[in-house]
């Protein structure tokens, strides 16, 4: 097969190789195009780099496809500051990234401006990213409009994040138009709604209004499960899920940060670390190697060292492990 010459031609050829799963060709590809230009490819060599645990190869072509205006490398780059603890210098990478319309930069400017109490900016950044349709954001938007007095902006977010398909949306949608509207039947449907995903707090809600007990009838604040992970763990999630399906292993990041965040809440503690697969199992009483899987996906996904990323089923394993590893010790995490 002949190949036309030049960038676009080099492009090409580095995506076939990714994917028939020969990396090593991929990556002398993507360096040419990236030599003629092509910012996509420089930004590609920054995630293979990446996934193979080469950080300051990954950093050397994210900033060179930033500087360029590349809005994915920013982007990533600013995941990758913020997951080694540089909000400063992540905020730096997201601003021209979400100017340029990224939407999950948006989001991450909304938590970070949220985290020094700037409701109004948060605000400003939370609906940037939610009118892209993303679920999270527009019930966090609808948080910070409830915050801020706003109810029916609150009440308008809360409802699309519902509407698609967000159960905590629809839960929190319930409780508003129950204790903002006295609507209890509409309430009652967005809470049953919510409950037949497994919300928990839902499901309390529905029994509690159909035996006649009192219902909860304060307006909503964030709730759920209280489990609360780390702005930092949760970038590196989503830089390891963004990474992984590159080369066609679909990992979702919220799994991914629940994993870490339950890993680094219930250990982070811990003087010596020789042995926490054995300390969780004789706290838990969940078997022991159940929780050193646990360990091998986190550990897989907080530092990767090679092309090889857990399956989705590994990931689903170690899921179930952590979520019943929360339920048991989470209320003591922190105690020794």
């Amino acid at each position: 097969m002949g190949w036309p010459e030049g960038t676009e031609a080099a492009r090409r050829r580095a995506l076939l190789c990714e994917d028939a799963g020969d990396l090593d060709a991929a990556r002398r590809w993507h360096r040419e195009a990236a030599s003629g230009g092509d910012l996509t490819s420089a930004h590609d060599l920054g995630s293979l780099a990446y996934g193979r645990g080469e950080e300051d190869e990954a950093l050397r072509w994210w900033e060179l496809a930033a500087r360029g205006g590349h809005a994915g490398a920013a982007y990533d780059l600013g995941l990758f500051l913020q997951a080694n603890r540089d909000p400063e210098g992540a905020e730096a990478c997201y601003l021209p990234a979400a100017g340029a319309g990224h939407p999950g930069a948006a989001s991450r400017l909304g938590g970070l401006v949220l985290a020094r109490g700037d409701l109004r900016a948060a605000r400003v950044w939370f609906e940037r990213a939610a009118g892209a349709g993303r679920t999270g954001d527009q019930r966090m938007a609808g948080f910070v409009c409830l915050e801020l007095g706003d109810v029916p902006a609150a009440r308008r977010w809360f409802g699309r994040a519902a509407a698609g398909g967000d159960p905590e949306g629809a839960f929190t949608l319930g409780l508003l138009l129950i204790a903002e509207d006295d609507d209890l039947p509409g309430g009652l449907r967005w809470l049953r709604r919510a409950a037949l995903t497994g919300h928990r707090r839902a499901a309390a809600e529905v029994a509690s209004l159909l035996s006649r007990r009192p219902l909860f009838c304060e307006p909503p604040a964030r709730c759920g499960s209280d489990l609360v992970v780390e702005p930092e763990l949760a970038a590196r999630a989503e830089l390891a899920s963004a990474v992984a399906g590159r080369g066609g292993v679909p990992l979702r990041a919220d799994d991914l940060a629940e994993i870490l965040g339950t890993w680094d809440l219930l250990t982070r503690s811990l003087r010596d670390h020789a042995d926490v697969a054995g300390w969780l199992a004789g706290r838990s009483g969940l078997p022991q190697e159940a929780i050193e899987r646990l360990g091998a996906v986190r550990a897989g996904v907080a530092r990767p060292r090679g092309p090889a990323w857990p399956s989705p089923a590994e990931v689903g394993s170690a899921l179930v492990t952590a979520r019943e590893l929360w339920a048991r010790l989470g209320r003591t995490a922190g105690a020794r």
